[in-house]
């Protein structure tokens, strides 16, 4: 997968959408598809589905996601 650029309108039509392709959901999250990966590998991601071999993710997942991490360093 590329990391390909998005604008701020395009972040901002991400977040109305009712689910997310993997690369939407760490475009989203404004990190590299890569370290999105990683993470969600090793289960330091946002809950997604896995439907076949696609997963899946919400815009409310990822923000709530981010909100943790965002905790977690306040919390350190």
């Amino acid at each position: 997968m590329s990391d390909r650029e998005y604008t701020t309108a395009d972040l901002a039509a991400l977040a109305t959408l009712p689910i997310l392709s993997f690369e939407q959901a760490a475009a989203l999250a404004q990190i590299p598809f890569s370290t999105f990966d990683v993470l969600c590998r090793r289960g330091d991601g946002p809950l997604f589905v896995k439907i076949g071999r696609h997963r899946r993710s919400t815009p409310a997942e990822i923000t709530r996601w981010m909100q943790s991490k965002i905790q977690d360093a306040h919390d350190a």
